[in-house]
């Protein structure tokens, strides 16, 4: 089924809901869910979701409807309730079946004012907003939604499903994924920041980037990232990462599976990250250097050297996270500890001028 075949629903039973997701329920099998909310702005005719304990006063005044809680949670009783083992995750699945197309563009098929190169090539079920630009020998896979002003460089080629939001550029070569989406204003395959600087004159000449960028399947990059192409080879980003907003990633890096890295991080030319690893926001991270599996970053760190063993790290630069707490604690008594070598230095004073008595 294609992105533009699915409809929302208005309505849906307890009952039908809990065999659509496959979850056992607690209450009216015939109670009708007509919309999803938080804990706190639920109405009676909406499910909400129940996920992190600091929110247990909510749970017992909520008046949702139906909650989705997990499996063990106590439930009180005259109450409707969804079980699972991942509420969050079980929720998302259900705003996705009420709000299908909610945000999407009035705009369908193919807009009289996007400009298509002849060479270019589109798939089945196409939706292209006005305004986007689309150049030669570009390949477009089937179901992919281009929102207005969408730029799509010479020899791309998109695989299906993507969805890109208005303002994306996606420069030339460039190679993105199934099921990827950008976000609005993120530039992937810009120059790298590469400069030939002359000490005589003090100028600095341009490098020229020949490489390109690839984006693997379930991909999504933030609005207004960027992420740079190779000098020569590919940046690379592999399945399933996500990249937050305002995000910087340089030429010629490898960004392993299923990271997450988050707002304002930048990443330095032909790094190399492994699986899972996590970086925090405002993150700085040196070129030429490789961050571990496993590897979670906290905010503000600046790793100088390559990060290979499991764990997680913090300041700058960066080290395991027990070091530099002992760090902390030692910088935040340093004023008493001054304090105290200060009259330390007045006591001894007293005794430099005093003559030995003899024995």
């Amino acid at each position: 089924m294609s992105q533009t075949d699915t409809l929302p629903i208005k309505s849906i039973t307890l009952k039908s809901l809990s065999k659509t997701l496959s979850c056992d329920y607690v209450g009216d099998p015939l109670k009708e869910i007509k919309g999803v909310n938080s804990l706190k702005n639920s109405s009676f005719d909406d499910i909400c979701f129940f996920h992190n304990e600091k929110y247990t006063s909510l749970l017992l005044t909520t008046q949702a409807g139906v909650i989705c809680v997990k499996k063990n949670t106590p439930l009180q009783q005259g109450k409707n309730y969804l079980l699972c083992d991942d509420p969050s995750l079980i929720f998302e699945k259900i705003t996705h079946l009420f709000l299908e197309n909610h945000s999407r563009s009035g705009f369908t098929h193919i807009h009289p004012t996007a400009t298509i190169h002849p060479t270019a090539k589109i798939g089945k079920n196409p939706e292209i907003g006005p305004y986007v630009v689309i150049d030669r020998e570009v390949i477009i896979g089937d179901n992919v939604i281009l929102y207005p002003h969408v730029t799509i460089g010479p020899k791309c080629v998109i695989k299906d499903d993507c969805l890109f939001h208005a303002g994306v550029v996606v420069r030339e070569d460039c190679l993105i994924g199934n099921r990827v989406i950008l976000q609005p204003n993120c530039v992937i395959g810009g120059c790298g920041f590469g400069y030939n600087s002359c000490k005589k004159t003090g100028t600095h000449s341009k490098i020229t980037h020949l490489g390109n960028v690839i984006l693997e399947d379930d991909v999504e990059i933030g609005a207004c990232t960027t992420i740079d192409r190779g000098r020569f080879s590919s940046t690379l980003i592999k399945q399933g990462t996500k990249i937050d907003n305002h995000c910087m990633i340089a030429h010629n890096c490898e960004i392993g599976e299923n990271n997450l890295i988050v707002s304002m991080s930048g990443i330095s030319g032909s790094t190399k990250t492994g699986k899972n690893v996590v970086i925090a926001a405002q993150c700085g991270i040196v070129g030429h250097i490789e961050i571990g599996d496993n590897v979670t970053l906290g905010a503000r760190s600046a790793p100088i050297k390559s990060l290979k063993k499991p764990g997680v790290y913090l300041g700058a630069p960066a080290q395991p996270i027990k070091d530099e707490a002992i760090q902390m604690v030692c910088l935040k008594r340093l004023p008493s500890v001054l304090k105290k070598l200060k009259g330390a230095e007045k006591f001894l004073e007293q005794f430099q001028h005093t003559e030995p008595e003899n024995l």
